[in-house]
């Protein structure tokens, strides 16, 4: 069965004096000796040790007073005017106890509205006319959810969250201790050290480079893993000696090999294609009668 919000919030004696209120001040001050009646049960203000409660409970009465204003405006009877106001309280603290959304919180406002605007006892009674329901939409709409993200601003607790991070005694990374004074050197020795250091890098970098190498003979174990299948047959022919004819064999494989390496080792191999073009050169010098005639 519906619940009828008339004469819930407020009485019949409480709307006869509240029609000899005219100045909103007065309304407001009314309005909160009347919120803070223990006879009425709890308060429908903010709690005094509530953060925020003066301006709440400002925003309150301010919100109620514009309600009561309405209702006068629109020369309510006494029976639409406390169902209005109950409905308007009990809209506004569902919808932020809930944090609800616009959406939400509208859909709670029409309920409410559809079940005093109904002549469907006992689901609902009718205290709203048709035109009384037209103008509290368009109130409402332009007014209080006009607003609503401002309300819910407004009355919606903070909530802080406090990190605590501890850290066990076993867990704590420390440094490791730095080398004994006695094991120190010299800088100038330690400068030496790490010259080598970097010449013994650069040795093994060579040692471990696929590469072909200048002046020795190109054969299978001198191409790099995966690669030695399609350069077989190339190999196959090659003079292994240091001939003209080797030296072009050499130079074309290797420039095959380029696009087959990567990027990381083009440098090393155009510095070896620059060495065996020269070679190439000086052969070639050597075997052409014509270059001997202008020396």
């Amino acid at each position: 069965m519906a619940q009828s919000l008339v004469w819930d919030k407020l009485t019949p004696e409480d709307i006869e004096d509240l029609k000899n209120v005219e100045v909103a001040d007065d309304v407001k001050a009314f309005l909160q000796k009347m919120f803070d009646d223990t006879k009425r049960g709890p308060s429908w203000l903010e709690p005094r040790d509530a953060p925020g409660w003066k301006k709440k409970n400002e925003i309150l009465l301010d919100y109620y007073f514009h309600t009561l204003r309405f209702c006068r405006e629109h020369s309510f009877t006494p029976e639409k005017t406390s169902a209005f106001f109950s409905i308007m309280h009990r809209t506004h603290t569902e919808s932020m106890r809930a944090r609800a959304t616009h959406e939400e919180s509208f859909k709670t406002f029409q309920s409410l509205i559809v079940q005093h605007s109904v002549h469907r006892p006992p689901f609902s009674t009718q205290t709203f006319t048709i035109a009384d329901v037209k103008a509290i939409n368009q109130y409402v709409t332009e007014t209080y959810y006009r607003h609503y993200k401002m309300y819910l601003y407004a009355f919606t607790e903070q909530q802080q969250v406090k990190l605590t991070t501890t850290y066990g005694v076993d867990r704590v990374e420390r440094p490791k201790p730095p080398p004994p004074l006695a094991q120190a050197i010299p800088e100038e020795e330690w400068l030496q050290q790490e010259r080598e250091r970097g010449k013994e890098m650069e040795g093994k970098e060579l040692v471990e480079d696929p590469v072909v190498q200048v002046g020795e003979p190109v054969s299978a174990a001198n191409v790099p893993d995966g690669e030695s299948e399609s350069g077989d047959q190339g190999l196959d022919q090659l003079p292994l000696d240091g001939s003209l004819q080797g030296l072009k064999g050499q130079l074309e494989f290797i420039r095959t090999q380029v696009s087959k390496m990567t990027a990381g080792k083009i440098d090393v191999l155009e510095s070896k294609l620059a060495q065996l073009e020269a070679k190439l050169a000086e052969s070639e010098s050597k075997k052409d009668p014509r270059s001997k005639k202008k020396k």
